[in-house]
């Protein structure tokens, strides 16, 4: 059990895995947030729920890190289900590695997509990226970086990255199986119309920064 962590888990339309999914964390970890931008969710299991009744979106997972005292912060998304030992071994790795560890990223290039996306569950090593999605781990203070300048909720996870990077922040995809993911029957952000277009161009505009 990991007490030096707080896990800050964003929700708004996916509520009905939430009690699973708070019952494995709770495996795991004793310090567990859920942002509700629903303003609907409760729960009997021992976490701290907030409740929005004017939704901020899913940029409000970087900014939760400043809600918490723990010396580390991990922002979840609600369809990563944890399995036994997993946020020990993540754990490990950012011990390792400093930074920011996560399950999903990629290197950039031209375009968002010049490079493949490295998962957790397909690497035997460490790979340092440039854009990390969906699940993150560090020390509370790299994810105090500037949000504001971010204008659109589907460039909120890569506009975040670039801020980190910019702080010195390494970023880095790790190795774990212990994992699994129950957001591919679902209806995607990326789903969305003109989605890797807008994140082509503000790779773009990034590469004279």
């Amino acid at each position: 059990m990991l007490d030096d962590v707080t896990i800050f888990i964003p929700v708004r339309h996916r509520l009905h895995r939430l009690e699973s999914l708070l019952s494995l964390w709770l495996n795991q970890c004793p310090n567990i947030i859920v942002w509700d931008d629903s303003d609907t969710f409760s729960t009997e299991q021992p976490v701290r729920v907030i409740r929005c009744s004017d939704p901020i979106g899913s940029c409000v997972k970087f900014r939760g890190a400043n809600l918490v005292r723990t010396p580390f912060f991990c922002a979840a998304d609600d369809d990563v289900m944890p399995e036994g030992g997993f946020l020990a071994e993540m754990k490990d790795w950012q011990a390792k590695l400093h930074g920011v560890v996560s399950i999903f990223g990629r290197k950039l290039g031209p375009k968002y997509r010049s490079h493949p996306l490295q998962r957790a569950d397909e690497i035997t090593a460490p790979v340092d990226v440039d854009f990390v999605g969906q699940w993150y781990l560090g020390r509370t203070g790299d994810f105090l970086v500037p949000m504001q300048g971010c204008h659109d909720y589907r460039l909120d996870d890569l506009y975040w990255s670039y801020e980190a990077r910019r702080k010195g922040v390494r970023l880095s995809v790790v190795p774990s199986k212990r994992w699994h993911y129950e957001g591919q029957n679902e209806a995607p952000i990326c789903g969305s119309k003109g989605y890797w277009d807008l994140r082509d161009r503000f790779v773009q505009e990034q590469q004279g920064k």
